[in-house]
Order: structure tokens, then C-alpha cells, then sequence
């Protein structure tokens, strides 16, 4: 779950549109606090995403990596990789995402030939020096008649940078075969979530033993099964609570929770407060 304007499809692709059509560009400022939200499950998009912390610490996780980034760090993350994050302390943050196409402006480009599709990385910590171009770029008044080409300059210069002073040897890429099987296992709980799923089902619908499918949760998800779908089940939960008047039985059943008993004892688990506490506070 991101903000509650945004939906992930079926396939984790994200359905809502960053910036506008004649100029793909966005910044959103985010917040991690207690009792509130608390992660952004993973997803994936066309648009390249930098990440910037302004305060507080959150795990970011690519793929199967993971990443700590504190107050002034920032990282970036190519388009269509696996990713999302989670608060290690309270932090505000920001998502700088824009289609790469405005740096490469057309499809038989060598820019995006040499930058954008053949790169040695999928995701790589900014350099100082790019953490002060993301600040003036977070700063720009965007009313201004040249703005856009202000953002423009900005993210060809943090691109120059990452080239100019890439090292080839500390960069460790992402294999792809896992990290299509590990997509494949998202969406497969994506779309059956309230279902009474096992992990057995994973192995038959992979055509993977039920070894292999817990060593993909455990190597490049960190958890298990079972602790991945809760997660997931109590997410869908907050959307309901948000957005819909289901009562909190009814949500438990919708998000495939055996009782809603269960459902409220591992809701204050996350949050530390009922769902239906949970909703009081929303509109309070």
C-alpha cells in the first residue's frame, strides 16, 4: 500500500499515473509514523523512482537486496525492479519518479540504448553531491516558466555524476531469473489473497518444490510465507477501513482471515490499535 490514492493492479504494477502525460514527472513527500503507515509493500513501475530521506531511517528493499538509509541519503531505483520500504524510525521522505523517456526523448536514442538499457545496476546509493542536486530539485518552484527545464537539467546531471564516477566492481546485480520467480510469487498472493492459499499451492503454480519456494521467501524477501501473506491481508484491511462503512467482520472475511478475532489480534500487532480504533482515529 502506498497513499490511499494509490493502487497496485493485479500484476504489482502501479495504476496510478506519475506526473502528467506531456511531462512525466513527480515529487511525493511521504511520512512513516507509529500506529499510522508503517511500510509500502512491493511493486514495481516504467518509471525510474528516487528515493530521499529528510529525517528519521527506512529500509528500502530491491529486489533481493536491502538497503538502510538515514536523514540526507538517497538511492535509485530503475524502472520495472521489484521494490518498496519499510520504517526503521519515524521519517519523512520523499519519491522523486519520472519516465526515463524525458532524458532519452525517443526510442532509437543511444542515450537510452547506453543509460537506460543496457546499465550495470539496478539500484545504486546517490553520492553526496547527488543528494544536494535532489534537495534543489525538491526546492524548484514549480510555477516558474523554466521549471521544466530545471528538472530536466537536474536528473541529466545526477545522471553524468553516476557515470562519470560509477565503479563497475562494487556493483552487484540482481538475478533475473529470481527475480521473475519472486515476481511471479507476488502476484500469484496478489490475486488470491482471500483465499485460504498455502504454500504448496506457490510450489504447484511455479512448478517449484516447496524447499525451493520458502528459500525465495527467506533469500530475497526476508520472511516467510505466512508472515508475507499476513502482511499483505492486513494492508487490503487498511484500504477497507479506509475507504469503505464493511464493518470489521465483514472486512476480515474479504481479506481472507479465518475470524475476525484473529484478524483484530494480529491488526494490533501492526499498528497497536483495533481496526475499529483504527477507523475511530481516521476521522477523528
Amino acid at each position: 500500500m502506498l497513499d490511499k490514492d494509490n493502487q497496485i493492479a493485479q500484476n504489482l504494477y502501479e495504476m496510478r499515473i506519475h506526473g502528467k502525460r506531456e511531462f512525466p514527472f513527480v515529487i511525493y513527500k511521504k511520512h512513516f509514523e507509529e500506529n499510522k503507515l508503517k511500510y509500502i509493500s512491493l511493486h514495481w513501475h516504467p518509471e525510474v523512482e528516487i528515493a530521499y530521506v529528510e529525517s528519521g531511517k527506512m529500509e528500502y528493499t530491491v529486489n533481493e537486496k536491502k538497503y538502510t538509509l538515514s536523514a540526507g541519503e538517497a538511492m535509485l531505483v530503475n524502472r520495472l525492479e521489484l521494490h518498496g520500504a519499510t520504517m526503521l524510525e519515524k521519517c519523512s521522505w520523499y519519491a522523486i519518479l519520472f519516465d526515463p523517456k524525458l532524458i532519452y526523448l525517443f526510442d532509437e536514442s543511444s542515450i537510452k540504448h547506453k543509460f537506460f538499457e543496457n546499465i550495470p545496476f539496478h539500484n545504486i546509493i546517490l553520492s553526496q553531491e547527488n543528494v544536494n542536486m535532489l534537495k534543489e530539485l525538491i526546492s524548484l518552484d514549480s510555477s516558474a516558466i523554466s521549471y521544466e527545464l530545471k528538472v530536466l537539467n537536474i536528473l541529466t546531471n545526477i545522471y553524468i555524476d553516476i557515470f562519470d564516477n560509477l565503479n563497475i566492481d562494487s556493483i552487484s546485480i540482481s538475478s533475473k531469473t529470481t527475480n521473475l520467480r519472486v515476481k511471479k510469487i507476488l502476484d500469484f498472493i496478489s490475486q488470491n489473497y482471500n483465499q485460504r492459499i498455502k504454500i504448496e499451492d506457490i510450489s504447484k503454480e511455479l512448478g517449484l518444490c516447496r524447499s525451493e519456494v520458502c528459500k525465495l521467501f527467506k533469500d530475497n524477501l526476508n520472511t516467510t510465507f505466512t508472515e508475507y501473506l499476513t502482511k499483505i491481508r492486513i494492508e487490503k484491511a487498511i484500504d477497507l477501513l479506509e475507504s469503505k462503512e464493511a464493518n470489521v467482520s465483514q472486512i476480515s472475511e474479504l481479506v481472507g482471515f479465518n475470524s475476525s478475532s484473529y484478524f483484530t489480534e494480529t491488526f494490533k500487532k501492526y499498528f497497536n490499535v483495533t481496526p475499529l480504533e483504527y477507523r475511530k482515529n481516521l476521522k477523528k
